[in-house]
């Protein structure tokens, strides 16, 4: 044998015709006035202290950057003054220089070089080719 309850009948129906419904004053009900606003309400004004002490990181700008990667970088000219200094030596004719960075074309040079870099500009291949020198990718 199965008994079956029956639903529970709902209290809206007693409330019907009444203002409030039993649950007070409208300004303590349907607005959010007595919590300080809804949602992020008030985060930069009244709510100031708890961003402080619980959420640092609110205000600011967030998400992915794209990671930069500093290459140091050298001037023709600055391997000239290095060759002039007695810096660099020479070896079967020409002199020979390794840099872990970016090779730049300002400046001139004077004697042929072979120059192992990472990169270089078209200025400075140029340069170094005028004086029978090679650049090579290290």
């Amino acid at each position: 044998m199965v008994i079956l309850m029956g639903r529970m009948k709902k209290r809206t129906g007693k409330y019907r015709g009444t203002r409030s419904q039993g649950k007070g004053n409208i300004k303590n009900r349907g607005s959010r006035s007595c919590k300080g606003g809804r949602g992020q309400a008030g985060y930069g004004k009244h709510r100031k202290s708890w961003v402080v002490k619980y959420d640092k990181d609110h205000f600011g700008k967030m998400g992915f950057t794209r990671e930069r990667k500093e290459m140091p970088v050298m001037n023709l000219y600055e391997i000239d003054n290095m060759i002039k200094n007695g810096k660099i030596k020479q070896e079967d004719g020409k002199y020979s220089y390794t840099f872990k960075g970016k090779l730049l074309g300002a400046g001139f040079i004077s004697s042929p070089v072979s120059i192992k870099a990472v990169c270089w500009s078209k200025k400075a291949e140029e340069k170094i080719k005028k004086v029978s020198g090679e650049i090579l990718n290290i």
